[in-house]
């Protein structure tokens, strides 16, 4: 199975929210994409992810 992400938001710490919209495919699992974009956007206190799961 693989792994389509078609939205990303990030909750920011003043309760704003960041929605990433896009396609992206994941060789990995979800908790290292996860990580990546806690890291990399500022004030990110949460992030949540909608996908898909396409069999292979």
């Amino acid at each position: 199975m693989k792994t389509v992400i078609t939205k990303t938001v990030c909750e920011l710490i003043n309760g704003d929210k960041k929605v990433m919209n896009g396609h992206l495919l994941v060789e990995t699992d979800l908790e290292s994409v996860r990580k990546s974009v806690f890291k990399s956007t500022l004030n990110c206190k949460s992030v949540r992810f909608t996908y898909e799961e396409i069999p292979d």
